[in-house]
């Protein structure tokens, strides 16, 4: 499924997001699950969630936020990204923070779409060297949590909220390259 990231602008997209909490739902309770997964009844909408987590861009971290489109040229999620470099080994990790799917788009397969091009196009959203992916899902999101592992990644730790999920790109770049030597 065709997916294209664009950088939040809040002058462009904030009107955009608005109407989010407008959406009926494509899927029984979509707009209980947005607002519970989506953290909305943290924020009052997804423009807010977006503001606190501002772009940033430092030697050891950048974070981002994006705006999803489809092939139509629909706003359908949203996504906050967080690459840190850690020690002095310069390891580097791409936090997904959110991945949240616009109710009347859930159920149609964006969310393995988004991960699929953070796992693949993850160095270039960021301008950096990805070395490992973690994801944090709410425990009780269990399609998130399916999806995760469909997708390759193991459980690394878990909260009373929140199961995290690490994915080591290093190792999978290390069984590619065994792959194409044989």
């Amino acid at each position: 499924m065709f997916v294209r990231f664009e950088e939040y602008d809040k002058n462009k997209h904030s009107d955009l997001l608005k109407v989010w909490s407008e959406d009926k739902g494509s899927r029984k309770n979509s707009l209980g699950n947005y607002i519970y997964f989506g953290l909305l009844n943290y924020y009052k909408d997804i423009n807010e969630l977006i503001d606190r987590h501002p772009s940033i861009e430092t030697d050891e971290e950048i974070l981002k936020n994006f705006v999803i489109f489809n092939e139509e040229n629909k706003d359908v999620a949203i996504v906050i990204l967080d690459h840190v470099t850690y020690g002095k080994d310069g390891l580097t990790t791409l936090c997904v923070y959110f991945i949240i799917v616009r109710p009347d788009e859930q159920s149609k397969g964006y969310g393995p779409s988004i991960m699929d091009k953070v796992i693949n196009d993850g160095e270039k959203l960021m301008g950096r060297r990805v070395d490992e992916i973690y994801a944090s899902v709410d425990i009780a999101n269990f399609p998130s949590s399916s999806m995760m592992e469909k997708k390759g990644f193991k459980q690394v730790c878990n909260s009373d909220n929140y199961n995290i999920y690490g994915l080591n790109l290093i190792k999978i770049r290390e069984q590619e390259d065994e792959e194409s030597e044989k």
